[in-house]
């Protein structure tokens, strides 16, 4: 789950482009700010203003386990051991995404 902005020059494919990864603060998921993180932190016309693509991946909170009642990415290991690591969940769904996009 998450966003994903495209400056126009990328789209057209008319220059190569760049990728940035977003990760969101606690409590700035888009169950709690809808798209005000996506729309307003600037980072999409940094993105059109220099040719990279942004994702915005998305945590979702949980009160449940792994208990996650804020909606952040795991800095500390509430998903276990390999949080920091390639292998961790979250970074094993963020490979996923940037390997979705193809080609930036």
């Amino acid at each position: 789950v998450g966003y994903v902005y495209v400056p126009t020059n990328c789209a057209t494919g008319a220059v190569e482009c760049h990728l940035h990864v977003n990760f969101h603060g606690c409590n700035q998921q888009r169950t709690k700010v809808g798209t005000q993180y996506v729309e307003h932190t600037g980072l999409n016309e940094w993105g059109e203003a220099n040719n990279i693509v942004i994702l915005y991946p998305q945590i979702v909170a949980s009160d449940l386990v792994p208990l996650n009642p804020q909606g952040c990415f795991d800095w500390w290991g509430y998903a276990g051991d390999n949080y920091g690591v390639r292998s961790g969940p979250q970074m094993q769904v963020i490979r996923s995404m940037i390997s979705a996009l193809g080609h930036f």
